[in-house]
């Protein structure tokens, strides 16, 4: 009967477009009854089927929506009532690809173009929303439509079947308003979120023991009312929306136990980061830090694979390795996207909104943010609970302390242009949150002991780390203060001088408080620093000092040293005496030896 008539319309011209469509309606109609009086499910696809082509083979190529898309609906209404009865999934699948096919056939032909070349709203922009809102309802009552009747709970292709409608209408409301209208994409979001909610509400009058879809449709109202905020706010929606539908995605591949919508979560979320690498550079002109759509989106991926990260690290009904595996994995996707995010906001930041002088270039601040930044996000590798346990996250902030160690240390010169009062100054400050980023890891790591005994080991290592720092920092310190104030005086010479003779005695004080903590602690390695320490303020002295320095400084030098020396020696008797010293037990053999 379909060929009848597409032979009657396209070769004979016998009737025209609409008759022809009006004759597939109603062959269409009595094949669906058939089909549902029979049970055939073969008879209801294939009448689907001819109802779908129809328009594409009996078109004029005319641009008429309304009659296209009128007779869309009727078989989608058609279907619908199918599932009334029947619970074929497959004519509802067939129905959905149909129904989105034809509209996406006439968007790119007919809306797109027109859209491009209006300079004003487009003529047909309220057509596409309508229709678009129409086709929305409908097969997001069609999937659960037999469940709701039945009062039985829906399987996990209906609830798929919802996802996917909602990707596709926000995907085309992006297309539609994204550009010029954003305060109306945000609003239309709003609106979706208001119609999962209201059938929420059906379902938990109808079937209220389905919590699985319920939970769904939670989760994709929470997932448009969230996206409405950026959307108002002018951030990347393509890349929100997939970040989005990563999270709802892993929320019901987790509850039906579906590795293969879990799958589709992880490519949702791949997809968003590659969105947002395409929108680099992050920054293009001056801008408000912090507060900007550019890097909240790239915030909300992250807090996307937070999340997705905190479901698998909870979950009980993915198999425990595979589970551990991709939490892992999702802590490590959000702490390097957050980290991007953060060091390319403040590089934007002193190349936009920072003026350069050559007294105060921006690299002076750039390098500065820096420190702060990567000294937070070695914390972070080692903040529990925000960080999942595991070694890999221990040797990760080992290797960041080591990075953002070095690399203070090497900059820290360049924080400095002019004269500056020593130790009471920013740039020194900034310098000990490094060293205090070190301690604060250590102490981490040392709560952290009965996760793994070997971590008061990872602690002692970043308190050495800590230690050796603030060695140099203080050294730097010295050099950089007596150097610039010697540039602004008239004997440089002698602040050369006093920076060496000061460096020496900061040098032997330091290894004096080595050598106290180490006494303290009952720590070899603190005394054997300390003692090396001492080894090598002694060679400063004798061998640089003695021959650069005029006699007051070394004096000064030599007296301090020698305090020193000898207050540790009291402390080493004192601790013998009090037993601080194993005793070595003597044998025969070791007396022999003595002698």
């Amino acid at each position: 009967m379909y060929a009848a008539v597409f032979s009657a319309s396209s070769f004979y011209h016998l009737i025209g477009s609409n008759t022809a469509l009006g004759l597939s309606i109603l062959v269409t109609v009595g094949a669906m009854f058939y089909a549902v009086g029979m049970n055939e499910i073969l008879a209801a696809f294939l009448s689907l089927v001819g109802g779908y082509l129809a328009p594409i083979i009996v078109s004029t190529g005319e641009n008429r929506p309304h009659a296209l898309f009128g007779y869309v609906t009727i078989l989608s209404i058609g279907a619908m009532l199918c599932a009334l009865f029947r619970k074929w999934r497959t004519v509802n699948l067939l129905a959905f690809f149909g129904t989105f096919g034809l509209y996406t056939g006439w968007f790119e032909k007919f809306y797109r173009p027109a859209a491009r070349a209006a300079e004003v709203m487009p003529q047909q922009l309220p057509v596409a929303l309508t229709w678009l809102g129409v086709f929305f309802v409908i097969f997001l009552v069609l999937p659960i439509l037999y469940e709701l009747v039945k009062r039985v709970n829906a399987k996990k292709e209906d609830v798929v079947l919802v996802v996917s409608n909602a990707v596709v209408v926000f995907y085309y409301l992006c297309m539609i308003l994204f550009v010029k209208y954003r305060p109306a994409l945000a609003v239309a979001s709003l609106v979706v979120c208001g119609a999962h909610l209201g059938l929420k509400q059906v379902v938990n009058t109808r079937s209220r023991q389905d919590v699985p879809l319920r939970l769904s449709l939670l989760v994709i109202s929470m997932f448009f009312v969230t996206a409405a905020i950026p959307m108002y706010l002018k951030m990347y929606a393509v890349a929100i929306a997939w970040a989005g539908e990563g999270v709802i995605l892993t929320v019901i591949g987790i509850r039906y136990r579906n590795t293969w919508t879990r799958t589709g979560g992880f490519i949702a979320l791949i997809l968003s980061g590659i969105w947002l690498t395409q929108e680099l550079p992050l920054h293009k002109a001056a801008f408000t830090i912090i507060l900007n759509p550019y890097f909240g989106s790239w915030c909300f991926a992250a807090a996307a694979l937070y999340i997705c990260h905190m479901i698998y690290r909870r979950t009980t009904t993915v198999e425990k390795k595979q589970a551990h595996l991709l939490n892992q994995v999702l802590f490590g996707a959000f702490w390097a996207v957050l980290l991007a995010a953060a060091l390319m906001e403040w590089y934007c930041h002193t190349r936009f909104n920072l003026v350069a002088t050559p007294q105060q270039p921006y690299r002076h601040y750039l390098s500065k943010g820096y420190v702060v930044i990567l000294t937070v996000f070695m914390l972070l590798l080692l903040a529990r609970p925000i960080c999942p346990a595991g070694w890999f996250w221990v040797v990760g902030a080992a290797i960041l302390g080591g990075i953002v160690s070095a690399f203070t240390l090497i900059d820290f010169p360049n924080f400095y242009h002019d004269r500056f009062a020593i130790f009471a100054n920013g740039s020194f400050a900034l310098g000990l949150t490094c060293v205090a980023g070190l301690c604060a890891a250590a102490l981490l790591l040392r709560r952290q002991v009965t996760e793994n005994s070997h971590n008061r080991q990872h602690a002692f290592g970043f308190v050495l780390a800590g230690v050796s720092v603030l060695w140099v920092l203080l050294t730097e310190e010295i050099y950089l203060y007596w150097k610039f104030l010697g540039q602004a005086t008239a004997d440089p010479q002698r602040c050369a001088f006093m920076g060496q003779m000061y460096i020496s005695v900061m040098w032997a004080i330091y290894a004096a408080l080595l050598m106290t903590i180490g006494f303290a602690k009952k720590s070899k390695i603190f005394r054997y620093i300390a003692l090396g320490l001492f080894l090598l303020v002694i060679l400063k002295v004798f061998i640089f000092d003695m021959s650069n320095l005029k006699s007051v400084y070394r004096i000064a030098g030599f007296a301090v040293l020698g305090i020193t020396l000898v207050g540790i020696s009291y402390l080493y008797q004192y601790g013998k005496k009090k037993g601080m010293f194993p005793e070595v037990s003597v044998t025969p053999e070791t007396e022999d030896i003595q002698k």
